[in-house]
């Protein structure tokens, strides 16, 4: 059952938290599944409710993305455990893209070059860049899903307006890397 637990305030919603967590699962071995926006505010919740109750253990936080996918998965059990477009994945292809072309980045040049010199690219500047660049389109698959989709309806449109488009077309949609967003438009079209 999914219950929804809104306020302004964090220490709010620390108790209303430690008060859900304080009644049972059905299951002891089942995990107390939370989504949350970020790790920081897993972080919070896990040690506010150890300060509440004494104890902050068996809780899955999940982000809304992996929330989205697990989801999914239980309407269509065919679907791979992990997307392939969870940051921790995404990275790679953008880290092998930027290395590898480069020149298709002229906004991102000076971040992924050794200073000074166009010739040879920083790979520990371009791993970092890459990292932070997941991160980000993790967040605009979530939150920002018209960009995504309108960037992979007209690619050789968008590609040229943003770096952004560029990337995203070139490690996602090139190499039909399935993300939630692909699911639940077919989930829509299978329920219909």
């Amino acid at each position: 059952m999914l219950f929804i637990h809104t306020s302004n305030q964090l220490e709010q919603l620390a108790h209303q938290f430690s008060s859900v967590m304080n009644k049972p699962l059905n299951s002891v071995f089942k995990p107390e599944m939370v989504v949350v926006q970020n790790a920081g505010m897993a972080r919070y919740l896990s040690m506010q409710v150890a300060n509440i109750s004494g104890i902050s253990a068996n809780t899955e936080y999940l982000f809304p993305a992996e929330f989205m996918w697990r989801l999914l998965r239980l309407v269509s059990p065919e679907i791979p455990e992990k997307s392939e477009c969870t940051p921790e994945t995404l990275r790679f292809h953008i880290m092998q893209e930027l290395s590898n072309h480069a020149d298709h980045y002229p906004e991102l040049m000076h971040y992924i070059f050794t200073q000074n010199n166009f010739q040879s690219v920083d790979e520990s500047a371009c791993w970092l860049l890459s990292c932070q660049i997941a991160d980000t389109l993790d967040k605009v698959l979530f939150y920002r899903s018209e960009w995504i989709k309108k960037w992979e309806s007209n690619p050789a449109l968008e590609s040229q307006k943003n770096w952004q488009a560029r990337l995203w077309i070139r490690c996602v949609a090139n190499k039909n890397l399935m993300h939630w967003l692909h699911l639940q438009d077919q989930f829509k079209v299978s329920i219909n």
